[in-house]
């Protein structure tokens, strides 16, 4: 009996694993249709294998996770994604102008062909930095074609849903040049001066759903996310003051939330600051600051010539202060490091390095960071200037 069972999992394993192949080659031939007509029929294969497989697999879908889940892509949920498609499936006979499409597919095709060799925790610098530009120079001119092809006022709609994928893709190219912010006395800036904008931390829209990249032709996307949040540093006469603020939220629910994870190894996605003093390029001290500040650990890390990374084992936090607050809709937390743990207080004019990251929603794949780090944490080349006036 216990043979039986298993050669009926391995049989549904095998069930699952062709439908999901044939479902990938049916999505991915989206990405270059000859026609419309070829472009919803791939979209339609596709949607009957999902279909399919959760007939077939029926209450064993689960149990097949075990099995197949090789990636972090989450959980199989072929019902659920095959309504996603359906979505997409409604505007087959929409009017607009198949040409368009098809560049705003081959758009978002150049720009997933970075992640064929830019994974999460692969450093993003030189050669892998120019590469990525690159491809993302070529999203960028075939989603502006889209735009033009998209001129007429009965399109107007289709541009304004492309024109959200004109602007994150822009703002990608920006972000591979490190941003640089000024850091200023503390007692000569205001409470709320200098914050800068943080952004989703992110490897190239690793583990997003594919048809988002055909979905966002019909009805506008927002690439950059839901997050909100920002931050800035200040000189202060006893330390680095690293300020972070989350907006537009609902208290409760976050302080509820991070009763639940106090803890767990998510409450160290709270606040983790990055320096280098002196800019090093080389030795990058390490803060990880848990919920509301209550608590946390010091840590190093430092690139050997070779490449070679060594990690120094955290430690207590100590000696730093820190400052809790918050309004209905928002919080804010202030982190003093002493300029002891520092080296020195850095002379007027000099630069140093830092980067500052957050996931106080506890979410998959919505960590904010000031510095894009692509998912890699211990990155020496993604920090940020930080210039002392």
């Amino acid at each position: 009996r216990p043979f039986l069972e298993q050669v009926a999992r391995n049989v549904r394993n095998g069930e699952r694993i062709w439908r999901e192949i044939e479902i990938a080659i049916a999505l991915y031939s989206c990405y270059f249709p000859a026609n419309r007509r070829a472009f919803f029929n791939h979209l339609r294969r596709a949607r009957r294998l999902m279909l399919d497989s959760a007939r077939v697999l029926g209450e064993h879908l689960r149990e097949t996770d075990a099995y197949c889940s090789t990636t972090a892509s989450g959980p199989y949920m072929p019902a659920a994604d095959a309504q996603a498609l359906a979505a997409i499936l409604d505007h087959q006979n929409d009017d607009f102008p198949f040409p368009a499409l098809k560049a705003y597919l081959a758009s978002h095709e150049r720009y997933n062909e970075i992640r064929r060799m830019c994974r999460p925790y692969v450093s993003v610098r030189k050669e892998m930095a120019a590469r990525n530009r690159r491809l993302l120079s070529q999203s960028l001119r075939a989603a502006e074609r889209a735009v033009r092809l998209l001129a007429r006022p009965q399109h107007a709609l289709y541009r304004d849903n492309v024109m959200a994928w004109v602007e994150y893709v822009r703002a990608e190219l920006d972000w591979l040049t490190p941003p640089t912010m000024s850091c200023p006395a503390d007692d000569r800036t205001g409470p709320d001066e200098g914050f800068r904008a943080m952004v989703r931390d992110h490897c190239y829209r690793w583990g997003e759903r594919c048809w988002e990249d055909f979905g966002s032709f019909f009805r506008r996307q927002d690439f950059f996310g839901p997050g909100r949040c920002d931050c800035r540093a200040t000189a202060a006469p006893a330390g680095l003051k690293v300020s972070l603020r989350e907006h537009d939220i609902d208290w409760p629910q976050r302080r509820a939330l991070w009763g639940q994870h106090r803890g767990t190894q998510n409450q160290t996605g709270f606040m983790q600051v990055f320096l280098d003093p002196g800019s090093t390029h080389r030795r990058v001290l390490q803060y990880t600051i848990y919920f509301r500040g209550e608590g946390g650990t010091a840590a190093a890390f430092e690139e050997l010539p070779g490449g070679r990374m060594i990690h120094h084992p955290p430690t207590t936090l100590r000696g730093c202060q820190g400052h809790f607050e918050h309004t209905d809709s928002s919080w804010r937390f202030d982190l003093v490091i002493p300029w002891e743990q520092l080296g020195r207080r850095p002379r007027r004019g000099e630069r140093w390095r830092m980067n500052l990251f957050t996931n106080p929603s506890v979410t998959r794949n919505r960590r904010m960071i000031w510095c894009q780090g692509y998912e890699y944490r211990s990155d020496v080349a993604r920090l940020g200037g930080l210039v002392f006036v």
